[in-house]
């Protein structure tokens, strides 16, 4: 638990939600920074315990600091500074046994619960923009996907598969096998963990640019093929047409599925 107060409480969160500005921050050893960092800022909760006259904010401040004892609290609140202070070793040990034997009462978990429900919760009736989403994503992601179109131009990076599946309709499953196998996406695109060449730079990367939306839309419209069929003339190897299925080659060629070799 951390106790604060603020004049602005979105510039707060603001700061508190990016992680650049957390970074700075480190060296001024504030504990609870280094634990959004360590944790997560999905791991905490925003509870707003009054609205008060901005006159009472550090009284107030102090009175809540004082009854209800927030682990990470390194002073008594309202503006009684301890810039630099830093606990001892002993004291830190006897912090972190605390915090292992503390438990929420049932009462206290009610109200956390009820607080941060429906219309008292403050991201209700809102939905995260798709910069947000690739933002989150590239947080949490262990690598990046690269997608390339379907002559290995690099088109986009997305920052996790979990992100690209759901972008596109598509299974997290799906997309790690294409990824494993190599084979084209839906007759159209590649995706790599890698990029094919170091020099590679994408066409665009901007989630919410018309390009990237147009990309993730023509590739849910081509859901309906499983498997693409090129087709090469014998005499050069040229490109002569792109199927959507063995059936649309057949038919157009007029030649029996027995006679396409895939």
């Amino acid at each position: 638990m951390y106790v604060g107060q603020s004049k602005n409480i979105l510039g707060r969160m603001n700061n508190y939600l990016n992680n650049s500005n957390l970074n700075n921050k480190k060296k001024n050893n504030q504990p609870f920074i280094n634990a959004l960092l360590k944790y997560g800022q999905n791991n905490f909760c925003l509870i707003i315990i009054e609205y008060i006259p901005i006159n009472m904010l550090n009284d107030r401040e102090i009175f809540w600091i004082s009854l209800l004892k927030p682990y990470y609290n390194i002073s008594l609140g309202g503006n009684i500074g301890m810039k630099g202070y830093k606990h001892s070793i002993n004291t830190k040990k006897i912090l972190k046994e605390l915090a292992k034997k503390r438990k929420l009462s049932d009462k206290t978990k009610t109200l956390i619960s009820t607080s941060t429900a429906g219309v008292n919760n403050p991201f209700y009736g809102l939905t995260h923009s798709k910069h947000s989403l690739q933002l989150m994503s590239k947080a949490k992601s262990l690598g990046k996907v690269f997608i390339y179109n379907d002559v290995k131009i690099l088109l986009t990076i997305v920052y996790s598969a979990t992100l690209l599946a759901r972008s596109i309709k598509s299974s997290y499953l799906t997309v790690l096998n294409t990824i494993k196998t190599g084979s084209l996406f839906r007759g159209g695109w590649y995706f790599t963990k890698i990029p094919f060449s170091n020099l590679d730079i994408p066409k665009f990367s901007d989630p919410d640019s018309k390009e990237y939306l147009q990309l993730m839309e023509n590739m849910i419209k081509n859901k309906h093929i499983l498997k693409a069929v090129f087709a090469f003339k014998a005499e050069n190897r040229h490109l002569f047409k792109r199927y959507d299925g063995i059936l649309e080659c057949a038919k157009d060629l007029k030649i029996s599925l027995q006679g396409i070799l895939i």
